[in-house]
């Protein structure tokens, strides 16, 4: 029926079978050339096309396409340069600019301002950039919802410096574990092992290296995470902040997305949710690995659809569970999770990870997004955000609210830091407050770099080369 009207979409090139005569002689699918439309140029769109690489597979798949010409979308071509070389590479595969991923990323570097402005020459031929405000206008929050034409939501940052909604202080028994770590990261490893994850996700999320040893950043950021990770039995400090925000939300009647980095904040947040009583969805590698929704017996689910093949929903939001498996089919757990969330009116929290819902996603039922852990970088939280920051007419909102979670150290502690004298680079001594804690914590360095990172993310996308006034250096935590 859709080659009827000329269109093909990825589920039914994903059901193209060899030897079905779709392909050509060298082996390409020709179905973007059916007979059936021989006078017009063939078009191929690939969405979400800075996940265009080398070796994915997605760059595999469009390989294999045969098309007139292409509209490649993505809402951040300029992730690195050498993403932005490969996307090049694919719209003009001859010519040798485009050849060679690492001359390209030398010749462009991300922090030379007149590299940047001279790629934006090199593409600006290519690209048409439209802003979100340009094509859609936001919600006038003088005027009802309902008596407004469809728009966006605007944003809203919740500053936690400005308001110290999402800072939190950090415990004695964390702030010494910290200088511990700054001091003999070795003995301090070999301390504290023992209480650091150690399951398969505690690789997948870097905590461990391949031999099995914890890597320094992302065990600092556990003992950040939780006491419990140098078996101390004090609560969270960062888990309270994020609770106490997660209240003022759901007083409002409101949904709110957990974006975290690590699997075991996942679950440490699923037990406080549990304890309170707050229902809640999960989006993560874990739940993508359990396939097709089952039943407690591990039966697959059938759940209705209607003419259309899509879900149907009961009253409460729920997927309405097949009696008639002639109309039904089966449903992932990870497309169970996201649709619960975006229907049922009792699932108020979203537990999600980064990695898995981060990008191509959507979770428009939120009002809130709060960063349990901060983005790695601006791409990643531009997209982030996005998750509940797009048009969405059966759920309307006047803004969507963004928190991050930002540790400090206690005042007392920086004091005693002043005093305690240690040896610097060379053979001078200065105190732990000069050479480890004056630039602030880990997160509070990264937070800054992020804000940074916004401005010239903004000014590049728009087709401004970026100035460097504008701009603050990255800065670079030392531990």
């Amino acid at each position: 029926e859709k080659l009827k009207r000329g269109v093909l979409t990825n589920i039914e090139f994903c059901r193209i079978k060899d030897g079905d005569g779709s392909r050509d002689e060298s082996g390409k699918i020709t179905l973007l050339n059916d007979r059936r439309h021989p006078e017009t140029n063939k078009a191929l769109i690939v969405d979400e096309a800075h996940f265009l690489k080398n070796d994915s597979q997605q760059t595999e798949g469009v390989a294999e396409l045969e098309s007139d010409f292409m509209l490649l979308l993505t809402a951040s071509p300029y992730r690195t340069s050498g993403a932005l070389c490969r996307i090049m590479h694919k719209m003009f595969p001859e010519d040798s600019r485009f050849t060679n991923t690492s001359a390209f990323e030398d010749a462009f570097p991300m922090n030379d301002p007149a590299a940047l402005k001279a790629l934006h020459i090199i593409v600006r031929p290519h690209v048409v950039r439209f802003l979100k405000g340009e094509v859609m206008p936001t919600y006038d929050p003088s005027i009802p919802l309902d008596q407004q034409p469809i728009s966006l939501p605007s944003k809203k940052y919740i500053d936690p410096y400005a308001t110290g909604i999402g800072l939190f202080t950090l415990t004695a028994d964390q702030e010494l574990a910290i200088l511990e770590m700054f001091e003999d990261w070795q003995s301090w490893a070999e301390k504290y092992d023992r209480y650091m994850p150690s399951d398969e996700t505690a690789h997948m999320d870097g905590i461990r290296a391949s031999d099995d040893r914890l890597t320094k950043e992302h065990a600092m950021r556990q003992l950040i995470n939780d006491p419990r990770y140098i078996n101390s039995r004090e609560a969270s400090p960062k888990h309270a902040a994020a609770m106490k925000i997660l209240d003022k939300e759901l007083e409002g009647n409101n949904k709110v997305i957990i974006f975290c980095r690590y699997h075991e904040e996942i679950n440490a947040y699923a037990e406080l949710l549990k304890e309170r009583g707050i229902d809640f969805a999960t989006y993560s590698g874990e739940i993508t690995k359990q396939g097709n929704k089952k039943d407690s017996e591990g039966k697959e689910i059938l759940f209705e659809v209607d003419e259309f093949d899509n879900y149907i929903f009961d009253e409460s939001g729920m997927p309405v569970v097949s009696i008639n498996e002639s109309k039904s089919r089966t449903m992932l757990s990870i497309d169970y999770e996201r649709l619960v969330f975006q229907h049922a009116s009792g699932k108020k929290v979203m537990l999600a990870t980064f990695s898995a819902g981060s990008q191509s996603v959507t979770f428009t039922a939120a009002n809130a997004v709060i960063f349990d852990d901060l983005p790695k970088d601006y791409i990643e939280q531009y997209q982030s955000e996005d998750r509940i920051h797009r048009i969405d007419k059966k759920r309307p909102k006047f803004e969507a609210r963004y928190y991050s979670l930002v540790p400090q150290h206690s005042k007392d502690f920086l004091e005693m830091m002043k005093s305690q004298m240690v040896t610097g680079n060379g053979d001078e001594e200065v105190s732990a407050y000069d050479k480890w804690f004056a630039q602030g914590t880990m997160d509070s360095v990264h937070y800054a770099n992020l804000q940074s990172q916004r401005t010239s993310f903004e000014l590049l996308n728009n087709g401004i080369a970026i100035d460097p006034d504008l701009v603050d250096d990255a800065r670079v935590f030392n531990i």
